[in-house]
């Protein structure tokens, strides 16, 4: 019984961070659809959209920092079933992100991707996505440009990257 409540639960983290996926780009979707600009304009956004995508991605692979390792340990005390809080003086985010890391883990394990970045590739691209969400809000809020600035400025490229 303990082995498939842990299946069950391990596999709620994997719906959830597919959930969060599914409302980024929703919310991306909305926040483009209603900006005041161009069609051509939303089409070098969405271009924009993907080379950050990209970027980030290519920057994950190339190695990873403490919070990647925190990050790492937080997901396989989740996964054990464990408290984050009582386990590692490493973790100060909120029990939502824990859970997320958790799922974005257990997606890096099923993943066809090789070496020890896979893990940093995964949670790269899931937060890259969160980001075009922000970029197509700027975009839609304030201006084309803040939207397109946002995805190329090298500070959010290296932070998610």
């Amino acid at each position: 019984m303990g082995q498939r409540r842990r299946a069950a639960r391990q596999m709620s983290y994997v719906l959830l961070v597919w959930l969060a996926a599914a409302l980024f780009l929703a919310g991306a979707a909305w926040a483009i659809a209603r900006a005041a600009i161009s069609p051509r304009k939303k089409l070098v956004l969405a271009a924009a959209a993907a080379a950050s995508i990209a970027i980030k991605i290519i920057l994950a692979a190339q190695g990873h920092n403490y919070d990647m390792v925190s990050y790492g340990i937080v997901a396989a005390l989740v996964e054990s079933g464990q408290n984050v809080y009582a386990h590692t003086a490493r973790y100060n985010y909120a029990p939502l992100w824990a859970c997320l890391l958790a799922g974005l883990k257990r997606i890096a394990d099923w993943a066809a991707l090789a070496g020890p970045e896979r893990f940093h590739v995964v949670v790269a691209a899931f937060l890259a996505i969160g980001d075009v969400t922000t970029a197509a809000i700027l975009a839609a809020a304030y201006s084309f440009g803040a939207g397109l600035f946002f995805l190329g400025v090298p500070v959010v490229l290296l932070l998610t990257g």
